[in-house]
């Protein structure tokens, strides 16, 4: 079974080109994202928000035992250290996330790796889709939340909010006949609806927030050395 954060992967890249629908300042926190709500989803984290003036958002490890893929147990390894914002944690795990899953999609069959030379000088990695059943599969279950009202089961749900977090979700799914403002607002209604029980809902806006504030911070650093 493939990782929330494989799912997300494949929605981003282009089947035929391998390209990212994502920039590097958005891929990263957004994957990384998902592996901290997947953590809370299994069990593995708790996301504890302090009392008092600051209200700082802490995230502690619960059961390490809940999960063994080696992804997941790589961050808890992290937060082992020491107990960790979201926002550090997305930043952290963000930097190494993108080639790592992409590399082991590429293992189990699902992507292909290109790489070339830009120019003649400059390296590039392209990952066009192998086999795409999952991917499709995918795909089907995104339109049937979003564009015929289905309802959206943990999974899809938190796949959606996490995109939703970065406004992909009309990048990468079919809209159909709605229009791109109208796909936003329903994947908007989708992340708020009450698919998640309270725990989960609140890794996913742990994990929502700490996404806007790596990908802001992203933004701030590029403009300033513009």
């Amino acid at each position: 079974m493939t990782l929330i954060a494989e799912d997300v992967l494949l929605l981003l890249l282009d089947d035929e080109s391998g390209a990212f629908a994502a920039g590097s300042d958005q891929r990263g926190p957004v994957l990384a994202g998902a592996v901290l709500a997947e953590l809370a989803l299994a069990g593995a984290v708790e996301i504890e928000t302090e009392t008092g003036f600051w209200k700082r958002t802490r995230v502690t490890v619960e059961d390490r035992g809940a999960v063994s893929d080696p992804v997941l147990l790589a961050a808890l390894d992290e937060i082992d250290q020491k107990p960790r914002s979201p926002q550090d944690l997305v930043g952290r795990l963000g930097k190494r996330l993108p080639d790592e899953l992409c590399d082991r999609l590429v293992e189990r069959g699902l992507l292909r790796r290109e790489e070339s030379k830009v120019l003649g000088l400059f390296p590039r990695k392209r990952w066009p889709a192998a086999d795409s059943r999952h991917e499709e599969e995918l795909r089907a279950d995104l339109r049937r939340v979003l564009l015929d009202g289905g309802d959206a089961e943990e999974r899809t749900g938190t796949v959606i909010a996490l995109l939703s977090a970065v406004d992909l979700v009309a990048k990468v799914v079919d809209r159909g006949p709605l229009s791109a403002r109208d796909l936003k607002k329903r994947a908007k209604e989708v992340a708020d609806a009450s698919w998640a029980s309270d725990a989960v809902r609140q890794a996913v806006q742990a994990s929502q927030a700490a996404i806007l504030a790596a990908v802001a911070a992203a933004g701030a650093v590029a403009s300033s050395g513009s």
